[in-house]
């Protein structure tokens, strides 16, 4: 078992313990590390994880930089979850700067930060869809705001073919429409859209 300090560097919130594998596995870029994001190998290191799944664990930045490697680690982060049977992934306080859409299709994930004041999930782009929920059962938002740095012509959020999603405390900013509903269920407590 070793222990690394941190996914960048030290002390960035991604670091955790590892155990050493002997059998054939792809790197995920958070529980399975190899020598490289999707490269199959026969040793490498198994992340112990823990509940909440923290995005931070898979290379997120939280510093609203590196949209690419930040979307992308979030979506590792959430579709993980999605094919172990749902679970929380955490967002601790940052700025995410993303460049294409979130998307939620598993059923029991709980996307959640420490405050929609301080977790903050941002794009530059005017035109993307922040997160999509789709063809679920079974969803939770809550403690995140979503927001784009200049007013956009889409959807914050938008739940399709889906049922029985939550948001709690969750801000949608500076977005064409802050959510877009074609879904049952769908409840809100304490959440705003909001456009300057």
């Amino acid at each position: 078992e070793v222990y690394v300090a941190g996914y960048y560097a030290a002390g960035d919130g991604g670091g955790g313990f590892f155990r050493g594998f002997s059998t054939p596995s792809i790197d995920n870029g958070g529980s399975i590390i190899t020598t490289g994001y999707g490269v199959s190998a026969a040793t490498g290191w198994y992340r112990e994880l823990q509940s909440p799944i923290n995005i931070l664990c898979w290379g997120a930045y939280r510093n609203a930089t590196n949209a690419a490697t930040t979307r992308q680690s979030i979506q590792n982060a959430i579709n993980y979850a999605g094919s172990n049977g749902g679970g929380f992934v955490y967002v601790p306080g940052g700025v995410y700067l993303i460049d294409t859409t979130l998307t939620i299709t598993n059923n029991a994930i709980t996307l959640g930060g420490d405050n929609l004041r301080v977790s903050i999930i941002r794009t530059s782009s005017s035109s993307i869809t922040m997160l999509s929920i789709t063809g679920i059962d079974t969803a939770v938002v809550k403690n995140i705001t979503f927001q784009r740095t200049s007013t956009g012509t889409n959807y914050g959020v938008s739940i399709t073919n889906s049922a029985n999603v939550t948001f709690e405390y969750v801000s949608s900013d500076n977005n064409g429409s802050g959510y877009y509903l074609n879904n049952t269920g769908t409840q809100f407590y304490n959440c705003r859209a909001y456009r300057d």
